[in-house]
């Protein structure tokens, strides 16, 4: 190649109409300097013999559809508020492609890899590039399933939409490559949008690995995950009863939402978090037995971690303390005595900003906290001067950076990032997981995983805690954001760490069903033999 980058085309059905996967699949590709981007239309049909690819679909359905779409945009605000959001597609150079019917055609040595969004791309196509074409669809797209994106998990009332990217080989066979899950939205139209801008992350995550050249390794996921919510499959058409069904998911889902502002509204308490205290291994340990710690009225606590300060023999818990009033979370400090007695300390840091997740390590004879400061666009860096309340900031990084849950592990005498990060118009932090080499928990360098992000799925990517090191062990707690926010937590071994490698597997799953009344957790930590893990009761 004459520039020496990686060069990918970008195949649409009507450019000056792409949908919004296209605009941002591009955007995310175009941070990469290896890569160089082209635009192509979708060659025209040379006869019908041609086999096209992605699903077939109902015209009259379709259009339908699209009409219901175009109405959701209109009426209901959060589709509204996703349309409005939709970015322009880049300035593109453009190209075309051709391979002549029933002719061998051999790879362009210009053109490494076709990415197909218009999902109806013939697969002879594949044999111009030196790595195939790559398609991003609905589950098992490959055989026969129809209908649009991002409307048949609302329909089946699912809550994780699954994105496959499918590779097709030069002999036009087609194999899902990757896989990517979504927390479902509440509309087609609003869910459609999201996927269109979530999918790019694992596109991203792809084009990255082919680039180090891990692509040809086993897809990076989570072994063991058999509790893990999966998304529902795509059946073949849409009949009235799925449109019926829909629109009866869509009223529940908006009159859920509108019963939730109201109780905020009437400031009734509502997604009522608290914290409860187990003994022994959070691994193995019975959670019916844990002893709970209720918010005062008013507030709600969550993201808790432990604390032991030399000479003291109790317990500090920092904790998120959400004000209904202000709308805004807040950090505070309490102490865990001998006895179990739980005593609040006072308040950290709040009063601006929406403040949670306060991460406390100690580096150097040094109690440092990195909080969640996602409103401030940067990650900071607080030293306590003096203990517990006091706090002054040293550090910060990643200005400009929507990143949230942030957490700091040394392995093996190299320093390590991990943080969820919201790279999409939506501010969406449940999706992708970034981890980076740093110099130390000053963050004056950082340096971005080859792979990032290095997990694409709501249902592990966001930190549910610390990332530590125990009994010879690397874990991390892992929110599953399916259904909704915190729906439970898992507790996951990171088996292989390295510049270009990662992966993880399932040690434990934990669901709330571990005291009256609790349909939710995110969160856990833990000091020596006593853990902490958060509740939620949505109407407690």
């Amino acid at each position: 190649m004459a520039t020496g980058k990686f060069k990918i085309a970008l195949l649409v059905d009507r450019p000056q109409e792409a949908f919004p996967a296209v605009a941002a699949v591009a955007r995310r590709l175009q941070q990469d300097p290896q890569v160089e981007l082209m635009l192509a239309p979708l060659p025209p049909s040379q006869g019908p013999a041609e086999a096209q690819g992605g699903p077939p679909h109902n015209g009259a359905t379709s259009k339908l559809l699209e009409r219901i779409g175009k109405a959701e945009a209109q009426i209901l605000p959060r589709a509204r508020a996703a349309r409005r959001r939709r970015a322009p597609l880049p300035s593109l150079p453009s190209c075309e492609l051709a391979a002549p019917q029933g002719e061998p055609s051999k790879a362009d040595p210009s053109l490494d890899l076709i990415l197909d969004l218009s999902r109806s791309a013939p697969p002879r196509l594949a044999r111009l590039a030196r790595h195939g074409m790559w398609r991003l669809g609905p589950p098992r797209a490959a055989e026969g399933a129809g209908g649009p994106i991002g409307f048949w998990d609302i329909r089946a009332r699912n809550g994780v939409s699954e994105i496959v990217l499918a590779r097709i080989g030069a002999d036009g066979r087609e194999e899902a490559a990757a896989r990517a899950f979504f927390q479902t939205r509440k509309s087609f139209s609003e869910n459609r949008d999201f996927l269109a801008e979530k999918s790019a992350a694992l596109v991203q995550r792809e084009v990255r690995r082919l680039l180090v050249g891990a692509a040809s390794q086993a897809e990076p996921g989570v072994t063991g995950a058999s509790g893990v919510q999966a998304a529902a499959s795509t059946p073949s058409r849409i009949t009235n009863a799925d449109l019926l069904a829909y629109l009866g998911a869509v009223g529940r889902n908006y009159g859920m939402m509108t019963y939730k502002h109201a109780r905020r509204f009437a400031r009734m308490r509502y997604n009522s978090w608290s914290l409860f205290v187990g003994e022994g291994d959070f691994l193995s340990a019975d959670l019916a037995k844990l002893r709970e710690i209720r918010p005062t009225a008013g507030e709600y606590w969550a993201d808790p971690f432990l604390y032991r300060a030399k000479g003291d023999d109790g317990i500090y818990i920092f904790y998120e303390s959400f004000v209904y009033e202000t709308r805004k979370g807040k950090l505070c400090v309490g102490r865990l005595g001998p006895d179990g007695g739980f005593s609040y300390l006072g308040d950290v840091m709040g009063g601006g900003d929406h403040l949670s997740f306060p991460f406390v390590m100690e580096h150097e004879g040094r109690l440092l906290m990195i909080p969640e400061t996602s409103s401030r666009r940067r990650l900071e860096v607080w030293e306590c001067v003096d203990f517990p309340l006091r706090w002054e900031m040293r550090h910060t990084a990643l200005e400009g950076t929507n990143c949230a849950d942030s957490s700091i592990v040394e392995v093996d005498g190299q320093w390590w990032l991990f943080t969820n990060m919201g790279t999409d118009t939506f501010n969406d932090h449940n999706s992708e997981l970034h981890v980076f080499q740093i110099d130390s928990p000053e963050l004056k360098e950082l340096v971005p995983h080859a792979w990032n992000p290095v997990v694409v799925d709501a249902r592990l990517a966001r930190n549910g805690g610390r990332v530590s090191r125990r009994s010879g062990r690397l874990l991390r707690f892992a929110q599953d954001n399916s259904f909704s926010y915190g729906s439970a937590l898992s507790i996951m071994e990171v088996t292989e760490l390295s510049p270009k490698t990662y992966s993880e597997r399932l040690l434990r799953r934990i669901e709330p069903d571990f005291a009256p009344g609790i349909n939710g957790c995110h969160h856990l930590d833990y000091s020596g033999e006593t853990f902490v893990i958060d509740g939620l009761r949505e109407y407690g």
